[in-house]
């Protein structure tokens, strides 16, 4: 609210060309913090880089759909009994 009542006009009304520059910089501003606040790694690849060593093994996050096969809840100890060949057994 404060950045749009700086940019006002005389007339009060906020120009189009205006409004859509306020726009462009939120999205570009909102992207950069986003980029300064990840303080992790998104591939293996950066943290081999980073590190000079082949990444040996790494975890996959398990959301809870992942946990439900046709319809039924299963515990996560049931999860490589029943699905062996998935990327979390």
């Amino acid at each position: 609210m404060t950045t749009l009542l700086l940019a006002e006009t005389a007339a009060g009304a906020l120009a189009p060309a205006t409004a859509k520059a306020l726009t462009a910089a939120k999205e570009i501003g909102g992207a950069f913090a986003k980029e300064l606040l990840n303080a992790g790694f998104t591939t293996p690849k950066e943290i081999e880089d980073l590190l000079e060593l082949p990444l040996l093994s790494s975890v996959a996050t398990m959301a809870a759909s992942d946990l439900t096969i046709a319809g039924k809840d299963i515990q996560i100890p049931q999860y490589p009994v029943i699905k062996p060949l998935s990327r979390f057994s």
